[in-house]
């Protein structure tokens, strides 16, 4: 059977032997008895072109010249090696801190790219199988068990999250060689169990995702965030009554609303006052939209501008000088929960003033593409399923 060729960027055994100088300048080997005054280290390397060299270094001493050669051979095996490369021993901790490098040049957005990176950093990166290596990692009942601890302790979401980021991580292993396939594409996604910790919380509040608030819950909702006392540091209520007032997602609120994008003076055909916001969504081809402002919200707007800023995003950070950073959607969630929770509306999410828009612009008679337009739907029919339309009218019956 034929000897097994090493790997790239392998080395031999260092072989170290002493030298003198002759009256000519050469380096030879020196008599019996002499001492040598300049010593050779010596070993064999297999390059990136998978040809074995023989790579030698000089030191006035045997030592030196060992270490001078090892410093050597380490430089030639990143070189051998290079960094761009993930192999079946990296473990995961370290393959997706390579992963998360790459994201750098992908074409996904910074808000994603972030995203990613925090829920690698927050359920793998010290989780249960950080420390094994892509080959271990790669098997089917070894993910579907920690993907089972995540959802248990933290969420089917966060479970789903998870899961995304190591199908994304294994995928880019696979493109790198490093292994054969996924194990990510045959996973079950699991479900956190009657009894776990997450189930246990998820209990005890009950949230709505079909509800609406009424008028007189929405500007309850504003009001009790208006009279936090941190308000002027965390700068949450004008978020609010944004999303109160417009319907859009709080993703496109932070990310995509900008003050250049806000025409407070914009009239109708009439003449009669109509402020308008262009918000620069990306989720679908219809995200990219102009939609009204109602007066009220048009009125605190430019309060805002006086009060605040009036350049950039129009929810930046009031920490940061940088006013074209995004907030962060997490820290913005909680912040927005603690203020439904004081209002009373523990059923509530984020989501809910989204939901009441659509809502009671269905309950005035607007057509489903203007509720489309609004809440930025490519499709007239997922707007229709959001408003829970599954019976249509007796129209048909009655013609036919």
């Amino acid at each position: 059977m034929a000897r097994p060729r090493t790997p790239i960027g392998s080395t031999g055994t260092i072989t170290v032997v002493g030298h003198i100088i002759d009256s000519e300048g050469r380096k030879v080997r020196p008599p019996h008895g002499t001492r040598p005054t300049i010593w050779r280290a010596r070993s064999r390397f297999r390059d990136n072109d998978g040809v074995n060299r023989q790579v030698e270094r000089w030191g006035p001493t045997k030592s030196s010249a060992e270490n001078n050669l090892r410093t050597a051979l380490t430089r030639r095996q990143h070189v051998a090696r290079p960094t761009g490369q993930m192999n079946p021993d990296m473990t995961v901790s370290k393959a997706g801190q390579f992963w998360i490098e790459q994201n750098q040049y992908s074409a996904i957005s910074d808000r994603t790219r972030k995203q990613y990176s925090d829920e690698f950093n927050r359920y793998i990166a010290n989780g249960a199988i950080s420390g094994l290596t892509l080959r271990e990692a790669n098997n089917i009942a070894t993910l579907e068990q920690f993907l089972q601890g995540i959802s248990d302790n933290n969420g089917n979401v966060a479970a789903k999250a998870t899961r995304r980021v190591l199908s994304n991580l294994l995928n880019l292993a696979v493109r790198h060689g490093a292994l054969p396939y996924s194990a990510c594409r045959d996973l079950r996604q699991p479900k956190a169990r009657a009894d776990s910790l997450s189930s246990v919380r998820a209990s005890r509040t009950k949230h709505d995702t079909d509800r609406a608030f009424s008028r007189d819950e929405r500007a309850l909702v504003v009001k009790v965030a208006d009279r936090f006392s941190d308000d002027d540091a965390l700068d949450v209520a004008d978020l609010i009554a944004f999303l109160a007032g417009t319907g859009v997602r709080l993703s496109e609120a932070l990310a995509c609303t900008w003050w250049d994008d806000i025409d407070l003076k914009a009239k109708d055909a009439d003449g009669k006052s109509a402020p308008t916001v262009h918000v620069r969504g990306t989720k679908t081809d219809k995200a990219d939209r102009v939609i009204p402002l109602p007066e009220w919200l048009a009125k605190r707007l430019a309060k805002r501008a006086k009060k605040r800023w009036k350049s950039g995003l129009v929810f930046a950070s009031p920490r940061l000088n940088d006013k074209t950073k995004p907030r962060d959607r997490r820290n913005m969630i909680r912040h927005i929960r603690t203020r439904l929770d004081e209002a009373g509306m523990d059923w509530a999410t984020s989501h809910t003033f989204r939901r009441t828009v659509a809502t009671w612009m269905d309950e005035a008679g607007a057509p489903l593409a203007e509720i489309a337009n609004q809440l930025g739907h490519a499709n007239v029919n997922v707007t229709a399923t959001y408003l829970g339309r599954r019976q249509g009218s007796n129209r048909a019956a009655q013609i036919l």
